[in-house]
């Protein structure tokens, strides 16, 4: 591999045929914005228990779900109402709800199935397969342990492990906060358009840090910053509304440039011999993290901030890895392979290769 360079001379410098396809590379990744649209296509529209066309007063309707107190505000349950037979019962004799101690009756599950709002919008996937309640995840800290697992292990195992657990946690906490837009402000369209704005500024400082800046640096402080300013969320009271949609889009920036900056910092780092391979390998484990970003957020069903915090926690702990990953700002790409012990046994080998002698008498003899 030292004559890889002059191995690839014919193919010339920067011309028109590799900006033909550069520019044919980028129009195929447009489609890849509509991925995104999961974010509506899959939101939870507000939802409570069905109730069934039956011989009840306006104000009974309306007191038979219960009212629950969550994270100091008042909001009306979403998996149980009063079990009907008894506010049917209630209702007969006469009894209003203002008659009655409400919180003293007993509940039941939606068995009659939901009704969901349409404020916003007509149907989503949840809505059309009741995707709620008892159908929501149940082991989310499962998943957890299993990061943080992953996280001290690449730590531990040392270097190349870095370059990996890098990819994951970028991908995870990338994918996070966009599937999150949705719940970021009370119309989802509008946070999606904040959360999109946010990619701009950022593909612009990648480029410059790309160019002016230590690839090291770059993608550890990126990191860094995604993750302590999803973990400060945690700490910011909810009358502070804008402060917390604030410090997110932080997150998402430091997350959309590092993303950036690992996809051509990830083919730098990896000698010509394993560089296809390698990379290949990353990017399958940032596809891990795509896939599991969306269950993450389900632990938010527990804490309103849980999402936050693990996918905080696990970026602001990969930073420490890239302090390990080796500098390739203004370094020519290794080509010889000898920063890495397999490619340097893969460089150093040589196959030796003896004539072979063949007696024509014995081909004679050979029965075709």
């Amino acid at each position: 591999m030292s004559g890889y360079d002059k191995a690839v001379a014919f193919l010339g410098d920067w011309g028109l045929f590799q900006k033909i396809v550069f520019t044919f590379y980028y129009l195929s990744m447009v489609p890849n914005g509509f991925t995104l649209g999961i974010v509506f296509v899959a939101d939870t529209p507000k939802h409570q228990c069905l109730i069934p066309d039956v011989n009840l007063t306006h104000d009974w309707l309306q007191a038979i779900i219960p009212v629950n107190v969550v994270n100091g505000v008042e909001e009306r349950s979403r998996c149980s109402r009063y079990m009907l037979d008894v506010v049917m019962d209630l209702w007969a004799q006469g009894s209003a709800p203002g008659d009655v101690n409400l919180t003293q009756l007993q509940q039941e599950p939606c068995v009659d199935g939901w009704s969901y709002s349409k404020d916003i919008y007509q149907s989503t996937l949840v809505s059309q397969f009741d995707l709620v309640c008892s159908d929501q995840w149940k082991q989310p800290l499962t998943t957890t342990v299993y990061f943080i697992g992953i996280l001290v292990g690449s730590l531990i195992l040392g270097q190349v492990s870095d370059r990996y657990v890098n990819k994951f946690s970028m991908c995870m906490g990338y994918f996070g906060v966009s599937l999150n837009t949705s719940k970021l402000t009370p119309d989802p369209y509008l946070g999606s358009l904040l959360s999109a704005a946010v990619e701009v500024p950022a593909a612009i400082c990648t480029w410059l840090a790309l160019r002016y800046l230590p690839r090291r640096v770059c993608v550890g402080v990126a990191l860094l910053l995604g993750g302590v300013s999803l973990l400060s969320r945690s700490i910011i009271p909810p009358s502070l509304q804008w402060l917390s949609i604030t410090m997110e889009m932080i997150g998402k920036f430091g997350f959309a440039n590092s993303m950036n900056l690992l996809f051509a910092y990830t083919a730098e780092v990896f000698p010509t011999v394993l560089r296809n391979t390698a990379t290949g390998i990353c990017s399958t484990f940032a596809r891990i993290g795509n896939c599991t970003a969306p269950f993450i957020l389900q632990l938010g069903l527990y804490y309103p901030f849980l999402p936050s915090i693990v996918l905080g926690a696990l970026a602001a702990g990969s930073s420490i890895g890239a302090a390990f990953l080796p500098e390739t700002f203004r370094q020519p790409l290794l080509g010889t392979g000898h920063s890495s012990g397999l490619s340097l046994v893969m460089s150093d080998y040589k196959p030796k290769t003896e004539a072979v002698k063949v007696d024509p008498k014995a081909l004679s003899e050979i029965d075709y």
